[in-house]
């Protein structure tokens, strides 16, 4: 009889208790400072949400973020290192006339281009799709990572535009337009450094 009565007490307490415990989601544990583009695909209602990229776990979106942010920092060791080969040897070639270099460095430097930049957004790509982090610095406030994204905002606008100015100018190298050939490639040179710059720049804030 008294196990029967302990078994009833068992019974109605355990149903009292999960009637009176709070549903959690995982947009309960998303950090509410997130970034906008983290807000539009990771967000409550965000685009990556009930899709089959969606883990459905926070924790396994932690892991997953992990994951991708050590491979978009080994993708990003070696852009950065083409990248500076890249600006070097363009910067040799933008001292001389078209034709007094060889073929053999404008296909290095064409090359070059498509290797840095192949491999640039592949390393954004996965800083931007990876899911959101556990918190984020407040706005007022100024962080390692936050320079690091004003910075990616700086060398992802260049690396954007490099692609345009080197192609123009090779063609006018080619039609014999020496003006604007010597316009673009000014214009090249400076986007280029700039680039090239701030990516060392964002680089090195990961490193504090």
């Amino acid at each position: 009889m008294i196990y029967r009565i302990i078994y009833y007490i068992y019974f109605l307490s355990v149903g009292l208790s999960n009637s009176s415990l709070p549903t959690y989601t995982i947009s309960d544990s998303l950090p509410k400072n997130m970034p906008i583009i983290k807000s539009l695909l990771w967000g409550e209602k965000g685009t990556l949400r009930n899709t089959f990229i969606d883990p459905k776990s926070r924790l396994k979106e932690l892991e997953i973020r992990h994951n991708m942010l050590q491979l978009h920092q080994k993708i990003a060791l070696f852009t950065l290192g083409s990248m500076v080969y890249q600006y070097q040897l363009g910067h040799s070639m933008s001292k001389n006339s078209y034709s007094s270099y060889t073929e053999i460095e404008r296909k290095k430097h064409m090359n070059l281009g498509y290797l840095t930049f192949g491999c640039y957004m592949t390393a954004a790509s996965l800083s931007i799709l990876s899911p959101p982090g556990m918190k984020y610095t407040k706005k007022n406030k100024l962080s390692n990572m936050k320079l690091h994204r004003y910075l990616a905002i700086v060398h992802f606008t260049g690396m954007i535009i490099q692609p345009y100015l080197g192609y123009q100018s090779s063609i006018a190298g080619l039609e014999g337009r020496s003006a604007d050939r010597n316009r673009l490639l000014e214009n090249h040179a400076t986007i280029g450094s700039i680039t090239t710059f701030s990516y060392i720049l964002s680089f090195l804030t990961t490193l504090f």
